[in-house]
């Protein structure tokens, strides 16, 4: 019995859900099967399917065996030897490195991590907090490079900026005082500045 593969390089696409009013749509839709609609619930998360995706599932998860078990580091310099073989050996083998994984080669969790970059925990000593943003600042301009030379989502690569580079949406704002204060009455001005000019008449109004 044949089956037809499916489609490489988009999730499927969503049907449709008729109603005459938004509300009436949703309604309609949580009737449905809500799984179909996720795109975070069982297979919906992954672009490929079949056995594509499971030999992608293989090889992620041997990646990331490699380093689940790795003991703990004990000084900085160890820190700094277990990062820079990390990242040696993802430049040999084509592996990308990531900030979940540069964290779990350390043998410690990835919150312990961040309190050594943060002073929360101080680590070894001082310096520990200077290795990790090190680290994490390799990481940023690697992926940085990926996303000039278009191998990453611009979509992931602004998720991971936001999250683990200190990237922020901002709007500057330039307030600029009224030097004839808040008041808008004409006389009340005019007795403001009489003294400081007193060779300008100010014209009443025409009531």
């Amino acid at each position: 019995m044949s089956t037809t593969p499916a489609k490489r390089g988009r999730p499927p696409k969503l049907k449709e859900v008729e109603g005459n009013s938004l509300v009436d749509a949703g309604k309609e839709l949580v009737k449905k099967r809500p799984h179909e609609y996720s795109p975070v619930i069982g297979d919906n998360q992954f672009l490929v399917q079949g056995d594509e995706k499971r030999q992608i599932v293989s090889r992620l998860l041997y990646e990331t065996l490699a380093t689940y078990n790795l003991p703990k580091v004990k000084s900085d310099e160890e820190l700094k030897e277990r990062l820079a073989a990390y990242f040696k050996k993802c430049a040999e083998t084509g592996e990308k490195p990531t900030v979940e994984q540069m964290a779990q080669v350390t043998g410690y969790t990835i919150a312990t991590v961040w309190d050594w970059e943060h002073g929360r925990n101080k680590g070894f000593s001082p310096e520990t907090s200077e290795i990790i943003k090190k680290a994490k600042e390799f990481l940023r301009v690697f992926d940085a490079k990926l996303l000039l030379e278009g191998a990453v989502n611009p979509v992931a690569y602004i998720f991971r900026a936001k999250n683990y580079y200190g990237m922020k949406d901002q709007q500057e704002y330039v307030l600029t005082p009224n030097p004839m204060g808040d008041g808008s009455d004409p006389k009340a001005i005019a007795d403001k500045y009489r003294d400081t000019l007193p060779d300008v008449t100010i014209a009443p109004d025409d009531e």
